[in-house]
């Protein structure tokens, strides 16, 4: 049993082939490899953020997908309230380690890219491409950036939501009041 190990063994190196270098829980970082810091990660990355993963797309094991982020607040960079991010992935091997999220994550994102449009993940190696959201971990990031952290912008429709219902009956009785007073004659129309 032993004599066919040691001459595949044998074969393979005279062969001139490698066997991969044994690494920590199947990632590509040897296992004295520390991993990267939050400022290490902040420095690559061209965006940080605060958020929590509200879908992710349909994937099979092998492949990459692309999650949904309701951003709670940027680190570094700035964009709108809810961003996409591609390139998260479930599977463990040799030389990549998994980078994967879920529903209802709430993580810190190092991204690359314009948050107007789809992010992808920032890796440093194959390390991955999110943290746990923690205070020393935030103030090692702001250390990086040297600034604070910048609520996210709201769109058109998180907008609409925002206003009130008193103020939508005082903009509804307004255009009530223009029309009545239009009909009986009390603005009149340019001729």
């Amino acid at each position: 049993m032993k004599k066919p190990m040691i001459v595949a063994v044998l074969v393979l190196t005279s062969l001139g082939l490698s066997v991969p270098s044994v690494h920590a829980n199947g990632c590509s970082a040897a296992i004295e490899t520390p991993e990267p810091k939050a400022s290490e990660r902040t420095e690559v990355a061209s965006i940080v953020l605060e958020g929590v993963v509200l879908s992710v797309s349909d994937h099979d094991e092998f492949s990459k997908y692309k999650a949904t982020i309701e951003v709670h607040q940027y680190l570094k960079g700035d964009g709108p309230a809810i961003v996409s991010i591609d390139g998260f992935h479930d599977l463990w091997t040799l030389y990549a380690c998994p980078d994967g999220v879920a529903v209802g994550d709430q993580l810190l994102f190092f991204a690359d890219g314009n948050p107007e449009d789809v992010l992808t993940t920032s890796l440093i190696g194959a390390k991955g491409s999110t943290m746990l959201v923690d205070p020393q971990t935030i103030a090692q990031i702001m250390s990086v950036t040297g600034s604070e952290p910048t609520i996210p912008t709201p769109s058109v429709r998180e907008r609409i939501k925002a206003i009130d219902s008193t103020t939508w009956t005082g903009l509804v009785t307004l255009i009530l009041v223009g029309i009545v007073l239009v009909r009986l004659g009390v603005i009149r129309k340019n001729q």
